[in-house]
């Protein structure tokens, strides 16, 4: 299982989303024209993976994630925005196959303007820390 996809389950475990309808993964992800809230995780460049003594230069792997929550309604943005922000941050758990060691987020929430169909964008980034 993948880090995005991993998280997208924590998401729908937590019922703060169902995949594939309110909580899409990747840049090239299809979001329905609708008035949302939507969940965009999108993988971004991390941090070098982490070595141990006994399983090498890769024992941990280190990527970051963008969180997009996009909304017609700038309230209803703002709200998603700040449960999901405190959902993902985390430290200690299993999702799936896929331990995480700590899941934190970057910055705090921040409005970007709309995206190219008029709705409302909240982006930050989370730093994860995850077994190899």
């Amino acid at each position: 299982m993948s880090t995005l996809e991993a998280l997208a389950q924590y998401l729908q475990d937590e019922g703060l989303g169902v995949r594939g309808t309110s909580i899409f993964l990747g840049s090239q992800a299809s979001i329905p024209a609708g008035a949302g809230p939507y969940i965009i995780l999108i993988e971004t460049p991390g941090e070098p993976p982490r070595a141990t003594h006994n399983k090498g230069f890769i024992a941990y792997r280190r990527p970051h994630v963008q969180v997009v929550i996009a909304a017609k309604d700038v309230t209803i943005a703002r709200a998603k925005s700040e449960t999901v922000f405190q959902s993902l941050s985390f430290v200690n758990r299993r999702i799936g196959d896929v331990d995480f060691l700590k899941v934190r987020p970057l910055q705090d929430p921040n409005d970007f303007g709309a995206d190219g169909v008029g709705r409302s964008q909240q982006k930050w980034n989370l730093a994860c820390e995850r077994a190899a």
